[in-house]
C-alpha cells in the first residue's frame, strides 16, 4: 500500500506533465506589437506579453484557454453588472478584474 504522500506525489507530478503537454500545444504569440492601445484588457495582456503562458497557468492554475473558456461563462454579467450605473467608470476592464479575482 502506498503512502498518502507518495500518491500526492505521484498525483502532482502527473499533473505537471499534462500541464506541460497543454502548454506545448498553445499557439505562440504574435509577434505583431501593432495593436490597439485601447485593448480589451491591458492587465491580462501585459502580463501574458511579459511571462507568457507558463507564467500566467503559475499565477492562475488555469491555461490561458481554460481561462477564456471560463471567462466565456461569466462575461455576459461581468460585463453588464461592471459596466452599468451611473457615476465615474473603473479604469479596470472586466477581463483584467476577473483575472484578478482569480489570482
Amino acid at each position: 500500500m502506498r503512502s498518502a504522500a507518495n500518491v500526492l506525489l505521484s498525483l502532482r507530478e502527473d499533473e505537471a506533465i499534462a500541464r506541460d503537454a497543454i502548454l506545448q500545444n498553445q499557439p505562440a504569440p504574435d509577434d505583431d506589437h501593432d495593436h490597439a492601445p485601447d485593448s480589451d484588457s491591458p492587465i491580462f495582456d501585459a502580463f501574458v506579453e511579459q511571462g507568457g503562458s507558463e507564467a500566467f497557468a503559475t499565477l492562475t492554475n488555469f491555461t490561458i484557454t481554460e481561462f477564456y473558456l471560463l471567462y466565456g461563462h461569466v462575461e455576459e454579467v461581468l460585463v453588464g453588472h461592471w459596466t452599468c450605473g451611473r457615476g465615474k467608470k473603473s479604469d479596470t476592464k472586466p477581463m483584467d478584474a476577473f483575472l484578478m479575482m482569480l489570482c
